[in-house]
This record gives structure tokens, sequence and C-alpha cells, in this order.
């Protein structure tokens, strides 16, 4: 474990976070070791993979990766308990994604800028600006995070609830923004005619 001010070894274990990129980068140091906690995979096949690329990892840097591979909740726990207490580990994942830009915002993380410059070009616009985040102490926004992988957010869509409300969701809006305000409409509609067991989330 290490304190949070400490730069350690984050650029020479940067290529484990930026694992799923053809040609990782590897910085050239001192063979050290880096603690990570990575989340438990829904598939045995992911923690296969994940420490198969510790591996080739090791064998082409020469570094020792000491990890961890923790179920969702219990790491999400145990990140909030490391950064109150200042004793983290050199990388982990955004667990929940939105703890990125909380720490950012307080100036808990550190600036990875220089390993993302070394693979910038094999991203997309969005994963940049997934981990381009505001830094509320140094008044300035860099890179606080390395994209490795991306995910697509499905919506949930309650189609009896949908009806009772009065609608067809083959009538539904076929662009986003039009989508989005049909669904605050079919909302304050299904709201009434809703058991009291009724719940939603949503973003804004």
């Amino acid at each position: 474990m290490i304190s949070l001010t400490r730069r350690s070894v984050l650029n020479g274990s940067a290529a484990l976070a930026a694992a799923s990129l053809a040609r990782p980068y590897i910085a050239e140091a001192a063979a050290t070791t880096a603690n990570v906690w990575w989340v438990q995979g829904f598939a045995q096949e992911e923690d296969v993979s994940f420490k198969k690329v510790v591996a080739d990892y090791e064998k082409a840097s020469g570094n020792t990766i000491d990890y961890s591979i923790i179920p969702y909740a219990p790491e999400r726990q145990k990140i909030i308990s490391a950064v109150t207490s200042g004793e983290v580990p050199d990388l982990f994942q955004n667990n929940p994604a939105e703890i990125l830009a909380l720490f950012a915002w307080q100036d808990k993380l550190v600036d990875v800028s220089d390993v993302v410059e070394t693979q910038k070009e094999e991203y997309t616009d969005t994963a940049l600006l997934t981990v381009r985040c505001y830094n509320n102490v140094e008044k300035r926004r860099s890179y606080y995070g390395v994209p490795y992988t991306c995910a697509v957010r499905p919506n949930h869509v309650w189609r009896p609830l949908v009806e009772k409300a009065g609608y067809k969701l083959e009538d539904a809006p076929k662009t986003w923004d039009a989508f989005y305000d049909s669904s605050r409409k079919c909302r304050s509609g299904c709201a009434p005619r809703a058991s009291a067991r009724f719940m939603a989330s949503g973003f804004s």
C-alpha cells in the first residue's frame, strides 16, 4: 500500500490498465512491484484473461503485479476505505464509474496524461472524454484514468406499465432526445397507476 501523494510505479504498471490495446505501453524503469485491485469477472474466463495479461506484462517488463481479484460490492467498499485512510493501491478500476470524476475533483488521483499520450491515437474521443476530469484543487482538466474497455448501457423498459400509462412502445420516437422527452411524459403517466413497489432510476 502507498500514500495518495506518491507516484510510485504507476508509469510502469499502466500497461495493465491498457491491456486491451494491441501494443501496451511499458515504461523503461527499474523493476518493481505494483499493487492492483481488480474486479472479479461475471464469468471465470474474465479472471483467467486478467491473469494472463498480468503474466504477459510481468514477462515483458520485469515488474511484478501483486493483485487481488475482488467481487464488485466489496471492492467498492474497499476503495472508499482506502481513499479515506490514504492507504491505496497503485492501480484500481473506477468501481463504480462515477468515482473517477469524484476523486479527480477532490485531487485524490494521479494525473496520468503521460501514460494516455503514449496510446492516445488508439482511443475514441468518447473514451478520452470519460477519463478527462476536472480537478477542483488545481482548477484544471486532465487525464486521471487510462481507458481499457467500453460498454453499452441499455434502457430497460417495462412494457405493461408503459401500456397502462396509455403509450405504445411501437410509437416511441426514433431519436435519443425525443425518446427521453417522451419517457418523462410516460413516467408522469405511469406514476399514478403504479403500485407501492414501483421503483425507477434515472440520470440527468
